[in-house]
């Protein structure tokens, strides 16, 4: 087929939400007159590295400015390590159980302005809406994000943050604050 990273092929989003879907979440979403931010930071995955890409809520909260943003949680759970601080942290909406399969999720993305997340599955269901979508990726990043680049070829709409070093959250997240702060 001759693909190369030059032509990989993109004719605009891969997947779309449903209409009626994306209404009923604005509804519950209601208005905002700040930045409205997708957020996931691990998954309940049993994938064996899921330790390297996944981190803890108190951690990730550390990129998040606290004021002219609305964050939406879009993870349909929470990790046990994950569930007392964020009973104790009010600054982050949570549907859970109402986000009943990834079509609740798309329309649920189409209402935000930006998706940040590690790398599980819903990165990659926001850029394929091509919403744009913040990937943080650990060091050992998988194949899928090349190297040496913040873009891909895959998903348009993508930025990639980038450990320099194993187990380097801290400045990730950090360049990830002052990304969002420029966006306030």
């Amino acid at each position: 087929m001759k693909t190369t990273l030059l032509n990989i092929p993109w004719d605009g989003p891969c997947l779309a939400a449903d209409a009626n879907n994306v209404s009923e979440w604005k509804l519950k979403l209601g208005e905002s007159k700040k930045i409205r931010v997708g957020l996931a930071w691990s998954s309940t995955s049993l994938f064996e590295g899921d330790a390297n890409r996944s981190l803890r809520l108190a951690d990730f909260v550390k990129s998040l400015p606290d004021e002219g943003f609305e964050h939406v949680c879009l993870q349909k759970e929470l990790k046990e390590c994950d569930k007392e601080f964020f009973a104790n942290y009010q600054n982050i909406r949570f549907f859970g159980d109402e986000l009943n399969d990834f079509s609740d999720t798309a329309a649920l993305i189409e209402c935000l302005d930006l998706v940040v997340s590690t790398c599980t599955s819903i990165p990659h269901l926001s850029a394929a809406l091509n919403k744009k979508t913040w990937i943080l990726l650990s060091y050992l990043a998988d194949w899928r994000w090349l190297t040496n680049r913040n873009d891909s070829p895959w998903y348009p709409s993508l930025c990639l943050y980038r450990q320099p070093t194993m187990g380097d959250w801290d400045s990730v997240l950090e360049k990830v604050k002052l990304d969002l702060e420029k966006l306030r």
